[in-house]
């Protein structure tokens, strides 16, 4: 239900129908949701027995660029809580960040996969450019785009990101989390391990 909401508020802003200070009311009310969520979790964790620990496992890391608004980093929020518990650790880039500044922090070998949110219904354009700009720095980027929204305001056709250079372009944020898995498992058959590191933190 969160994620369709900031869709929903993209679109509506768009049309005319929110202001950019409601728009961003709105992407201000969802982050708090998430942090509620996170809160309650935790504290369910505390009351509850202890289980055994996990097996220790490297973490591969990705970095996470919003497109366009605060909203498309907020949705790069979400998955990041849907990767809890997988191998990934998503660490997002600012808003502000130029496309100079993701090309950089890609190409510092520290990230086996980038995953770019462009909430619809926005142009696909920024994208496309960034997928572009990506692909022409660091030719073997492995690079998943998030066209994540309800059926209402999904794309029909995800080709044009495609032809830009993207290896994948989703629909939902379980369908980026099974694609980065695919991407994942194809880079260890080609190469050996995927760049892996124990993050700071992981937003």
């Amino acid at each position: 239900m969160i994620l369709p909401a900031l869709t929903y508020a993209e679109r509506d802003h768009a049309e005319g129908r929110l202001s950019a200070e409601e728009e961003q009311g709105i992407v201000d009310a969802t982050r708090e949701l998430i942090g509620d969520a996170e809160t309650a979790r935790r504290t369910r964790q505390l009351g509850a027995a202890p289980s055994p620990d996990p097996p220790a496992t490297e973490r591969v890391m990705v970095l996470g660029l919003p497109a366009h608004t605060d909203a498309d980093r907020v949705a790069l929020e979400i998955l990041a809580k849907l990767l809890e518990g997988t191998p990934f650790v998503l660490q997002i880039a600012s808003v502000h960040a130029l496309s100079s500044d993701a090309v950089a922090m890609l190409g510092e070998g520290r990230y086996a996969a980038v995953c770019i949110a462009d909430l619809p219904p926005s142009s696909t354009s920024k994208a496309r450019y960034l997928v572009r700009r990506l692909r022409a720095a660091v030719p073997d980027a492995k690079i998943v785009v998030g066209r994540w929204a309800p059926p209402s305001l999904a794309d029909e056709q995800p080709e044009p990101i495609l032809a830009a250079g993207a290896a994948y372009v989703s629909t939902t944020l379980v369908e980026t989390r099974e694609q980065l898995h695919q991407l994942i498992t194809m880079l260890s058959r080609v190469s050996g391990p995927a760049p892996r590191e124990l993050p700071v933190s992981a937003a």
